[in-house]
């Protein structure tokens, strides 16, 4: 199915792929949806620290609110295609 999808935005493209190996295809297809998956967790406050929008795959850096202290960091996911804030908070603020 996946094949077919691509194969049908390869022809919108006007580009013929089909010569190419189905190894290389595969490849071709994960990077595609890697690409196609990117997003931003937003900004916003969790447990006291506050985050800035950070691209699924990377680490946001918190900055603890007023009367806390910590150097909290959370992964920003890619949860059913959704960028999501992991549950786990790492060094969180403490008050």
């Amino acid at each position: 199915m996946e094949f077919l999808q691509l194969m049908d935005h390869v022809k919108v493209c006007n580009k013929d792929i089909s010569f190419l190996s189905v190894d290389v295809m595969n490849n071709l297809i994960f990077f595609l949806k890697k690409k196609i998956a990117v997003g931003f967790c937003p900004e916003g406050v969790i447990d006291n620290a506050n985050y800035t929008q950070t691209e699924v795959g990377q680490t946001g850096s918190g900055v603890c609110q007023l009367g806390w202290t910590g150097t909290p960091t959370i992964e920003c996911t890619n949860v059913d295609d959704v960028p999501t804030w992991s549950e786990t908070i790492n060094d969180p603020c403490q008050g």
